[in-house]
This record gives structure tokens, C-alpha cells and sequence, in this order.
């Protein structure tokens, strides 16, 4: 089961769909849910929750630094008048009226919230598209380095060559004289060996 976690939604579409989630649900304008929402999300959908994790985590500064601009814009969004975020201000509310401190800013609390929500389309989406094309380069480039067999220099195929030198060179077989078809041959040679061997 944790295998299967960590290995869903591996390719490029599920990677940059769990990275977009990732910020978005990140920057939320409340505290100490984002890893319960990242793991709710990633379980419904079937994203990477690794991926997922570590983009919350790096985001967790982000999202700090974005809890009064959500607020604010909240406020203005309603036309309320928005709360103080001054350390003095803070602490007399707090001091005064307790209750009634907890009741503002969890009011506040909630229009940045719907700032966020409307917001969700504008982050995810670009976020998204973003890093998809960057998960598909990379995949790209990845899946062409491991087709790729570079025979032009002194490689571990040069040792594959002198032990299947004798069968390469026999008497009785078409002599092969381009250094870069023998290095080829050594490797199918070698993997019908390991091939037979797993097999027996």
C-alpha cells in the first residue's frame, strides 16, 4: 500500500496535477490543515502524495506571508472594515475581549478563505500547465538518455567486447570489423545471457 502511494500518478500529467494541488491547498489562510487536506485530495484524485507533501511543506512560508493578504482582500472584497494586524493591536484585542477577539479574526478567518476559493482557477490552472511541460521535458530527456548507447568512447562496452571477443572473432563467423557493431553485438550477446541465465 505505501508502494502504491508513492508510485501513483507518476507520469507527467499526475505529477503536475499534484504539484498544482499542492500550492493551492499550500497557501489556504488556515493554519494546520493543509497536510490533512493534501492527503484527502491526493487519495480522491490519485495523485503523488510525496509530491504533494513536500510542495505543502515548502510552501508552509508562503502561506504565512499570504494569511493577511487574503484577509485584507477579503475585507475589501465584502466591504467590511479589515481587522489590525499590528502586534500591539493584536494583544490589546486579545487582552480586552477574548471571545470576541476569537470571533473577529475567525470571521476574518473565513472571508480569506473565500478569497482563496475564488482565487483556486488562477493558481492551480497555470501551475499546472507549468509544470507539466516541465515534467514532460524532463521525462523526455530522461527516456532519451536511457535509449541512447554511446559506443565513441572508452565505456564498460569495451569490456563486454574482450570477453565476447573469442565468439566475435572465431574462424567460422563473418568477420565484423566496425568497432561500433561489435560493441552492439556484445550487448545483445551479454543480455541473451542474463536473459538464459534468469531463466534457468
Amino acid at each position: 500500500f505505501p508502494v502504491t502511494i508513492c508510485q501513483q500518478g507518476a507520469d507527467a500529467h499526475g505529477l503536475s496535477t499534484a504539484v498544482a494541488a499542492g500550492v493551492t491547498i499550500a497557501i489556504l489562510p488556515i493554519l494546520g490543515i493543509t497536510t490533512a487536506l493534501c492527503v484527502m485530495v491526493g487519495v480522491r484524485w490519485r495523485l503523488n502524495q510525496p509530491i504533494l507533501q513536500l510542495v505543502n511543506y515548502l510552501f508552509y512560508p508562503v502561506q504565512i506571508l499570504l494569511i493577511p493578504v487574503f484577509i485584507l482582500l477579503g475585507a475589501k472584497l465584502l466591504g467590511v472594515e479589515p481587522i489590525s494586524f499590528h502586534p500591539e493591536t493584536v494583544i490589546q484585542e486579545f487582552k480586552t475581549d477574548p471571545v470576541l477577539f476569537m470571533s473577529n479574526y475567525g470571521i476574518a478567518g473565513l472571508r480569506g478563505v473565500l478569497v482563496w476559493a475564488l482565487s483556486i482557477p488562477l493558481i492551480f490552472f497555470p501551475i499546472r500547465a507549468l509544470s507539466f511541460r516541465l515534467f514532460q521535458r524532463m521525462m523526455k530527456k530522461q527516456g532519451e538518455q536511457k535509449m541512447s548507447m554511446d559506443f565513441s568512447q572508452n565505456t564498460p562496452y569495451d569490456t563486454l567486447v574482450e570477453k565476447w571477443n573469442p565468439l566475435l572473432n572465431h574462424e567460422a563467423l563473418p568477420e565484423i570489423g566496425d568497432s561500433y557493431k561489435k560493441k552492439v553485438t556484445s550487448v545483445l550477446l551479454e543480455n541473451q545471457e542474463r536473459a538464459l541465465r534468469e531463466q534457468y
